[in-house]
């Protein structure tokens, strides 16, 4: 073929090309003519249950990170949110976590653990905080999808998760030491459920269950030590948030006919009543709220088993192991939730006297009444209560019992040297180290008393 002939045949394709291209056009990515191509955002869309994030800070890309408004996102996914401007650290709760970061470092604080973020750490962008949007969301619960072809983000934020560390909500959760998980309102079927167990072998535990639910797994919490131990039947009726101004009524509520079984009630001495004189969900479980019956309850339960043992607990770093940033933001939280009073608040000795009344009518039922391990050389250091003040007002609260006989008391803070700091996540919630210590001496006073 000459050098001529190859040219005419070349020319030729080409106009067949171009008359192919006049008839049939092609758009990029598609063969059809009325396609249209779809742009590939330059920043990413976030996308939280459905709706598209209107925020005012564009997310930005570092490294295959997004990186997203940090209010923005903790305000979406329903996080407790506060601000130190002094420390330039954020603190975001949410159901079971607490996220901490202070702007510039190189890790977040996860419920008491140091997640490095060196790679793509915060950044201060048109005047907003930005942080890594998986990381957040994920440590706060939320699930995350990226969508690499779109650059779409699509966040579920599972908000329905109830939520044991808030005190004030209707769903705040309470254990009991079957497995099992349940709400405030669902009180009655597990009370017509221990109603069949009402003996004097078993225990009814009453107290505050941010140690019990919260911090610790449903396995490791005392009330399921002690039952495995002993082989007793023990429920655990721990409420996150209760004072004595909401305990007595529920106690009240919850042992009608539960006239045999050990009661252990914690009473909660630290806690400023007249400040938390209400609690959600409360009032009307109390006055409107009737016990179904046992059958019905059983049924209940057996559907909701499963439930208890499908919530992942963080494990909590304990008070020695802490960074200094989270001890400086667990002290300044205790030194809130403890009284600044030193005598013995007057909402709660009236609390006091009307448990006391209510023992007297039952006497062949045993209480066992305690006041929980804190750690007290922390509270002497920060509020103004000494030693001796808190032995005298552990007295007097002793003394309004003296008349009871089947009242059993305890201070477990009596004894100096048995608590460590190792036993704490903060001036209250035990560790898993602290629980254990803990259950082995309440078996100890349960079965020796």
């Amino acid at each position: 073929m000459t050098k001529m002939t190859k040219m005419r045949r070349q020319g030729l394709g080409l106009c067949v090309l171009l008359v192919l291209l006049t008839v049939y056009p092609v758009t990029a990515g598609s063969v059809h003519a009325n396609d249209v191509a779809t742009p590939i955002p330059s920043t990413p869309i976030i996308i939280l249950d459905g709706s598209t994030m209107e925020l005012e800070v564009a997310p930005i890309i570092v490294n295959g990170t997004t990186l997203v408004p940090m209010r923005a996102i903790f305000e979406e996914l329903g996080a407790n949110m506060t601000w130190s401007s002094v420390t330039r650290t954020v603190t975001a709760q949410r159901n079971q976590t607490e996220f901490i970061y202070t702007i510039g470092a190189n890790y977040a604080i996860i419920n008491g653990w140091m997640v490095d973020i060196s790679a793509v750490p915060g950044q201060i962008k048109d005047g907003r905080t930005l942080l890594p949007l998986r990381m957040v969301s994920e440590s706060l619960g939320a699930y995350v999808n990226y969508e690499a072809p779109t650059k779409t983000i699509r966040i579920k934020s599972n908000k329905l998760m109830p939520d044991p560390t808030e005190a004030a909500s209707a769903l705040s959760r309470y254990r009991v030491t079957l497995p099992y998980t349940t709400m405030l309102q669902d009180a009655p079927y597990v009370i017509s459920y221990m109603q069949n167990s009402n003996h004097a072998d078993s225990y009814v535990f009453f107290g505050d269950s941010l140690t019990w639910g919260s911090y610790l797994g449903r396995k490791e919490t005392h009330p399921y030590l002690i039952e495995e131990a002993t082989g007793r039947n023990s429920f655990n009726l721990g409420v996150p948030g209760f004072t004595m101004n909401q305990m007595v009524p529920y106690m009240k509520y919850a042992l009608q006919e539960i006239v045999e079984s050990n009661i252990i009630m914690q009473l909660q001495y630290f806690w400023i009543e007249s400040n938390l004189v209400s609690y959600s969900g409360l009032s009307d479980l109390l006055e409107k709220s009737s016990i179904p019956a046992y059958s019905d309850s059983l049924e209940y339960i057996r559907n909701d088993m499963v439930r208890d043992d499908d919530v992942t607990i963080r494990a909590y770093a304990n008070y020695l192991e802490q960074p200094a940033i989270l001890k400086a933001t667990t002290l300044e939280r205790s030194k809130q939730i403890f009284s600044p009073k030193t005598t013995a608040d007057a909402d709660f000795l009236l609390r006091l006297k009307e448990l006391d009344e209510f023992i007297a009518a039952r006497p062949e039922q045993a209480f066992y009444l305690y006041i929980p391990p804190y750690q007290m050389n922390e509270i002497y250091t920060y509020t103004k209560l000494t030693s001796s003040q808190l032995s005298a007002n552990i007295a007097q609260m002793q003394t309004t019992f003296a008349d009871n006989p089947n009242v059993r008391f305890k201070d477990f803070n009596s004894t100096a040297d048995r608590w460590a700091s190792s036993d704490y996540i903060d001036w209250i919630h035990r560790s898993v180290i602290g629980e254990k210590k803990f259950a082995k001496h309440m078996q100890e006073w349960l079965l020796t008393e």
